[in-house]
C-alpha cells in the first residue's frame, strides 16, 4: 500500500526506483493486487494531502501561510496522471517522503541532527511548527530508501494542520520574545530564569514530540503508560487527595485570607450543585482552557493508545472504555475540585469588575492554572517536557509535585521581598503545606474507624514539605515509612512492572521446588495473572485483593468505608 501511495509523481517514483532499485514495471507488478475500489481509496488519499495545501474560503492552505511568512510560495510536488494495471485512470498525487534511518546510514545522521535541532535547547532561531512536512529533504536523484510506513501518513497531516494552525502565531511570538523592552519587563517582573522557559515552552508548542524516542527511552515511555494505569486505575486513596491542590486556590482567591477563599469555593459550588450540566456548559461555552482541562488533568494520562489503531472498531472502543474506567475516580475528584473552584472565581471577578465578563474569564482562568496542577508546556520544567527515559523515570506523576514546589517557592520570595507580611506567610504556609496531610490524616482516621495517630501526622507534615523536590520526596518517603515501620524504599512507579515480573519469577520457582503444594501453585498463577494484567493496563487482580483486604477488615469490626479504602498495614 505504501509503495501504491509512492505511485502518484514523478519524485516519489524515483525515491521508489533509485532506493529499492526498483523498476516501473516491478512496481506496477507489486501493486496489481489492487482492485479499482483500492486505487480509488488511494486517490482520496492524495487528494486529502493536496487539499491541505490550497485554501478555502474558510481556511488558509500551508502554501498561503508559508507565504504570509517567507514571502514566497513554496515548490509544489506536481502530480503525474497514471493507469493502473487495472486500467483505471488515476490523477495521481503527493505522498510525502521520509527517509527509512533503519536501511540507511546516512539517513541516521540526518535523523540525529534534526533531533538536535528541534530540541528546545537549540532553538536560537524562531521555531515553525515541523517543517519537514512543508518540502522533501533533498532533490535530483536520490538513492536513499523512503520509509514504506502509514505512519508517515498520519504524521504529515498532524504537522501540516499544526503549521496552518500555529506557524504564524508562534513566529509572532517568537518576535515578541526576542524585543529587548519585552525581554526587560519579564526580567524584570518574574526573573531570568522565567524568561528563559518562555522560548522552551514556546518551542515545545511548536514541535511537540519533537525528539525521536529509541532503545531505553521508548521502553521507559511504554513502561511509564502502564505503570499509570497500574499504580492509579481505580486508586480510592489517590482519588481522595486530588483535592490537595484547593488550598492554594482559597489562599489565592480570597487574596491571602483562605475564609474568603472558601465563601468564594462555596458560591462556586452552589452554582454548579444548582444544575451541574448548565453551570459544565456555560463554564466550557466562554473558557477554552477548561474546555481542554479535562485532558489536562495528568500529562500521564494523556499518551493513550496511538496510531492506526485509533478508537476504530472492538479493539480501539474496549481500549477506549478501559482508558475512561481506570482514571474516573481520580477525574471525578479533580472535576469536584476544579470545576466550583472556577465558578468561584468566575463569580468574585464578575462582582469586583463590575461584571467585566472578559477580566473575570481571565482571572477565573488563571486561578486554576496558578493553583491546580496542569500538563501545558509552559507550566513543565525541562525534566518533565524532555521523552529521554532518564528524565521520565524519576518524574512520572509529579505534575503536582512541580505545582507545590512552584508555590512554595513563590510564597517565600514574597515574603523575603516584603510582598506579603509575615501574618501572610504564615498563614499561607500553615494553610498549603500543613493542612493537606493533617486533614488527610483526620479524614482517613476517620474512615477507618480509628483516632488519629499524632506520630503519624506529623511524620507526614514533615514528608510533605519535601513534596516540591523531584527525587529527594522519593528519599524522604522511603525514611518516613521506614520509621513508621512500613519497609521504606527508593524506587519509582517506573519499576512497578519490574516488580512483578521478580514477583511471578520467584513464585514460579518455588512452585517448581514443590510442585505437590497448592498454595504455591496458586499464588504463582495469580502473579502471573496481575503482570498480564499490568500489560494489558487492566489491574483487576490488584483491585480485587485491595477490595478483599477491605472485606476482611471490615468483617474484623472495621467501618463499612474500609471496603474501599482499607487500611494501611
Amino acid at each position: 500500500m505504501a509503495i501504491a501511495l509512492n505511485r502518484g509523481n514523478e519524485v516519489n517514483i524515483q525515491r521508489l526506483t533509485g532506493g529499492y532499485g526498483l523498476t516501473i514495471e516491478q512496481i506496477d507488478q507489486l501493486t496489481s493486487i489492487f482492485n479499482d475500489e483500492d486505487w480509488q481509496k488511494i486517490q482520496e488519499t492524495w487528494d486529502i494531502i493536496n487539499s491541505l495545501w490550497n485554501s478555502t474560503k474558510d481556511r488558509a492552505g500551508s502554501d498561503a501561510v508559508f507565504y504570509k511568512i517567507n514571502d514566497f510560495h513554496q515548490k509544489k510536488v506536481e502530480p503525474t496522471p497514471f493507469t493502473t494495471p487495472t486500467g483505471l485512470k488515476l490523477a495521481g498525487g503527493y505522498f510525502p517522503i521520509v527517509y527509512d534511518k533503519e536501511l540507511s546510514t546516512r539517513v541516521g545522521e540526518w535523523t540525529e541532527k534534526d533531533d538536535m535541532m528541534n530540541s528546545a535547547e537549540a532553538m536560537f532561531p524562531p521555531a515553525n511548527p515541523k517543517q519537514s512536512a512543508m518540502h522533501a529533504r533533498v532533490t535530483g536523484n536520490v538513492t536513499l530508501p523512503v520509509k514504506l510506513d502509514f505512519n508517515v501518513l498520519s504524521t504529515h497531516i498532524n504537522e501540516t494542520i499544526r503549521y496552518i494552525t500555529h506557524a504564524q502565531i508562534i513566529n509572532d511570538a517568537h518576535r515578541i520574545l526576542k524585543n529587548e523592552t519585552y525581554k526587560k519587563s519579564v526580567e524584570d517582573a518574574e526573573g531570568v530564569p522565567f524568561y528563559e522557559m518562555l522560548r522552551p515552552a514556546v518551542s515545545e508548542i511548536a514541535r511537540p514530540n519533537s525528539m525521536t524516542i529509541e532503545g531505553t527511552d521508548e521502553w521507559v515511555l511504554k513502561t511509564a503508560s502502564k505503570s499509570t494505569a497500574y499504580m492509579l486505575a481505580y486508586n480510592t486513596s489517590v482519588a481522595l487527595k486530588q483535592p490537595y491542590s484547593i488550598f492554594g486556590f482559597w489562599n489565592d482567591v480570597g487574596d491571602g485570607n483562605p475564609a474568603k477563599g472558601i465563601y468564594w469555593y462555596g458560591r462556586g459550588f452552589a452554582k454548579v450543585i444548582s444544575n451541574p450540566y448548565e453551570a459544565y456548559q456555560a463554564m466550557i461555552e466562554i473558557s477554552p482552557y477548561m474546555r481542554t482541562r479535562s485532558n489536562n488533568i495528568d500529562r500521564d494520562f494523556q499518551k493513550k493508545a496511538q496510531g492506526v489503531r485509533g478508537n476504530r472498531g472492538a479493539v480501539g472502543t474496549a481500549s477506549g472504555v478501559r482508558d475512561f474506567m481506570n482514571f474516573v475516580l481520580i477525574k471525578g475528584m479533580d472535576f469536584v475540585t476544579v470545576f466550583p473552584s472556577w465558578h468561584g472565581a468566575y463569580q468574585k471577578s464578575m462582582k469586583t469588575s463590575g461584571g467585566d465578563m472578559a477580566k473575570a474569564l481571565r482571572y477565573a482562568d488563571g486561578s486554576i492554572r496558578h493553583s491546580q496542577p496542569s500538563s501545558q508546556p509552559i507550566d513543565l520544567n525541562h525534566l518533565q517536557r524532555s521523552k529521554k527515559g532518564g528524565h521520565r523515570f524519576f518524574t512520572l506523576f509529579s505534575t503536582f509535585t512541580q505545582k507545590f514546589g512552584q508555590r512554595q517557592r513563590e510564597n517565600w520570595n514574597k515574603w523575603i521581598n516584603k510582598e506579603i507580611s509575615t501574618n501572610e506567610y504564615v498563614t499561607r504556609v500553615a494553610v498549603e503545606q500543613i493542612m493537606p496531610p493533617l486533614v488527610m490524616n483526620l479524614m482517613f482516621a476517620a474512615l477507618w474507624g480509628e483516632d488519629p495517630d499524632p506520630e503519624a501526622i506529623v511524620a507526614d507534615i514533615i514528608a510533605y514539605q519535601f513534596m516540591g523536590l523531584f527525587l529527594i520526596r522519593d528519599i524522604v518517603s522511603a525514611i518516613r515509612w521506614g520509621y513508621t515501620g512500613r519497609v521504606g524504599s527508593i524506587t519509582t512507579p517506573v519499576l512497578a512492572g519490574a516488580n512483578l515480573v521478580v514477583k511471578s519469577a520467584t513464585a514460579f520457582i518455588k512452585t517448581i521446588n514443590d510442585l505437590e503444594d497448592d498454595k504455591k501453585m496458586d499464588a504463582a498463577i495469580l502473579a502471573f495473572v496481575e503482570y498480564l494484567s499490568y500489560e494489558l493496563k487492566f489491574p483487576i487482580p490488584k483491585v480485587v485483593r485491595k477490595l478483599k483486604k477491605g472485606i476482611e477488615q471490615h468483617r474484623e469490626g472495621a467501618p463499612p468505608t474500609t471496603i474501599l479504602v482499607p487500611k494501611r498495614r
